[in-house]
């Protein structure tokens, strides 16, 4: 997610939407990318749709300039 993180209420509400699945989520990484916007990668674990609902919904959040869900299969090895 890339956001403006002087928007009011942007930050907590995410945090919100956060803790509502924190059994899905990994790992977060927030980052200052200039003055105004910031960049969170959330990593989750789960089944494809949850994900990807959980991903729209933080998404579409108002204030969420940009944002993309990237899911992959960890397959099982010998």
């Amino acid at each position: 997610l890339i956001y403006d993180h002087h928007r009011p209420g942007l930050q907590a509400r995410l945090t919100e939407l956060q803790h509502q699945v924190h059994g899905r989520i990994i790992s977060t990484m927030h980052a200052h990318l200039d003055h105004d916007n910031c960049i969170e990668v959330i990593l989750l674990r789960g089944r494809p749709a949850e994900i990807q609902d959980i991903g729209d919904r933080l998404i579409a959040t108002r204030g969420v300039k940009h944002g993309r869900v990237v899911s992959t299969i960890v397959g099982r090895t010998a």
